[in-house]
């Protein structure tokens, strides 16, 4: 019986390095794309606290002031959020539109 030739064990940093190797002429896209991942996980866990902060000192502490800012803020935070999903939705869809009128 014939042996099975195997490649490098799956865990092999020799594959990592060629794979990121083909990345290299993308590096900036690659840092934008992490840089704007770790910033959207930031607004994500940043939400949380803010309503925290909203129900407990601004209603409870009948802080209007502090809840009118700190629900403005709330709200630029989730419309920065969804702006690229909305943008990315908005230019596939014209995409669609272009492609079936063509």
């Amino acid at each position: 019986m014939k042996e099975i030739p195997r490649g490098p064990p799956a865990g092999s940093l020799r594959i990592l390095f060629r794979c990121y190797s083909y990345l290299k002429p993308y590096w900036l896209l690659v840092v934008g794309a992490c840089v704007a991942m770790a910033a959207g996980d930031a607004i994500v866990l940043v939400n949380p606290q803010l309503i925290r902060i909203i129900v407990d000192k601004g209603i409870g502490g009948k802080d209007f002031r502090l809840l009118g800012l700190l629900v403005g803020a709330l709200l630029a935070m989730t419309a920065v959020k969804g702006s690229p999903r909305s943008s990315r939705a908005a230019c596939s869809s014209a995409h669609r539109r272009e492609w079936h009128t063509t």
